[in-house]
Parts: structure tokens; C-alpha cells; sequence
């Protein structure tokens, strides 16, 4: 039988960003539906689009490669990540979870 923290720890690797494995910091989502850390976004975003010299007004997802359009691209390209809507639903999740086992994730 699965104890309390056993189904904790299955439903925080549910809540891993794909870029740095850790539990979701500021989670934001790409149109694709993928999630990620903010900062891990960003540091994708200044790898891909930015030190290329060219920014592009879309970002290919580190996971299904589907293109997102920026939300806004007339912000600063340092800011791009936080552009992108914030995936509520995750950041809920997480909350209750840290409630359960008494933690800030």
C-alpha cells in the first residue's frame, strides 16, 4: 500500500520542469501546453533566439518542438519568458501540495 509521502513524491515528479528536473519555480506555459520554470524559459529563449543576433517573434518548445508566438514581442527580449501566461493550474497544484506535506516547493 502506498503511504502519504510516497504519493507526494509520484505527484511532485509530476510537477518537474523539463529544463532543470526541479519542481516548478513560477511556472509558465507555451501554447503547446508544456510548462517550465520562468528563468529555465529564459535561459532557452537567450540561447535560441537571442545569442543567435536574430530574435524571432516565435519559440520552438524544448519538448515538442510545436512553435509559440510571444505574447508580446514588443517587451524587452530579457523579459520574454515572463510574457507567456503563468500555468495557474500547476501553480495551484503545487500549492496544495506543499500544504499536505508542510513545505514551500
Amino acid at each position: 500500500m502506498a503511504t502519504g509521502s510516497h504519493i507526494l513524491g509520484r505527484f511532485s515528479q509530476a510537477f518537474e520542469c523539463p529544463i532543470c528536473l526541479e519542481t516548478f519555480k513560477s511556472s509558465t506555459l507555451l501554447s503547446c501546453g508544456h510548462s517550465y520554470c520562468v528563468l529555465c524559459l529564459q535561459s532557452h529563449i537567450n540561447s535560441k533566439l537571442i545569442n543567435r543576433g536574430t530574435p524571432q517573434a516565435r519559440l520552438s518548445c524544448p519538448v515538442c518542438w510545436a512553435y509559440s508566438s510571444l505574447p508580446n514581442p514588443t517587451v524587452a527580449a530579457e523579459k520574454w519568458a515572463e510574457s507567456f501566461p503563468v500555468n495557474s493550474i500547476v501553480s495551484s497544484l503545487l500549492d496544495i501540495t506543499a500544504n499536505i506535506s508542510g513545505e514551500t516547493l
